[in-house]
């Protein structure tokens, strides 16, 4: 189906399964993106409408700290509390094994995980 459609649907909860790609790659921007109520589709990137109490009191403290190493432990245990409950089940990915092939070298991704091509060779 096509995009708008797809996104639709997806943002309206009309799905058994639906995809998502990753919006950055730092703890706050995906654990709170994914998992806070606040961010239920169709506010956010909640399209499985996850609401657990004690995961939104750690995921606001850890966004609140000060401290990084504090942060990362909070954020360790809303993953682990997610990863018990299976709110969300990875299935694949379509870009995150290529960069480590050896034959493929100048992969560098940005904190957006996005890739400059530029530099990207693949040797044969």
């Amino acid at each position: 189906m096509d995009t708008p459609t797809f996104n639709q649907r997806r943002n309206a909860g009309e799905f058994d399964m639906a995809s998502r790609l990753l919006p950055a790659v730092n703890p706050d921007m995906i654990l709170f993106s994914f998992l806070h109520p606040d961010n239920m589709v169709p506010n956010g990137l909640n399209g499985g409408r996850y609401d657990n109490p004690e995961v939104t009191a750690l995921l606001e403290a850890a966004r609140a700290e000060p401290d990084k190493d504090a942060a990362f432990e909070m954020y360790k245990q809303v993953q682990q509390i997610v990863a018990e409950e299976a709110a969300y089940l990875p299935l694949y990915s379509n870009n995150v094994f290529w960069p480590g092939k050896p034959e493929v070298t100048g992969v560098h991704i940005n904190y957006l995980a996005q890739v400059n091509f530029y530099d990207v060779d693949i040797a044969q």
